[in-house]
């Protein structure tokens, strides 16, 4: 059987901790790696739920060898997250254009109409 090796291998390709999975299946993050060391095998329930949070068959999860496999592409639910950081990244640098056209604003308001102050600031 292969369950324990597939376990840890899915969980990394995934980028989760150990305790991030343990969260997920509702064990302990030792158990999870008393899953990956085979010291225990998963009940039917936690297989289950395994496959299905790592889109594969209960046959596949138990006895295949997925690290075999060649890499999959980025899941569609990590695109989607690269998709809205990067949209996410572009909204912040609007905010920052429009931060620094501000303060530039601000600072010609200031020479403007405290010269003084603006000499002390050193604007």
């Amino acid at each position: 059987m292969h369950i324990h090796q597939n376990i840890k291998h899915l969980r990394k390709r995934k980028g989760w901790t150990q305790k991030d999975l343990s969260e997920k299946i509702d064990k302990t993050y030792i158990t999870v790696g008393d899953y990956e060391r085979g010291k225990i095998y998963p009940p039917l329930p936690i297989l289950l739920r395994l496959s299905e949070l790592f889109g594969l068959s209960l046959d596949q999860l138990v006895l295949q060898d997925v690290s075999a496999e060649t890499p999959s592409p980025p899941e569609p639910d990590q695109a989607a997250e690269l998709q809205r950081l990067e949209e996410e990244l572009q909204t912040l640098r609007r905010l920052n254009r429009l931060q620094e056209q501000r303060l530039s604003e601000l600072e010609r308001e200031i020479r403007e109409r405290a010269p003084e102050l603006a000499g002390r600031l050193g604007l």
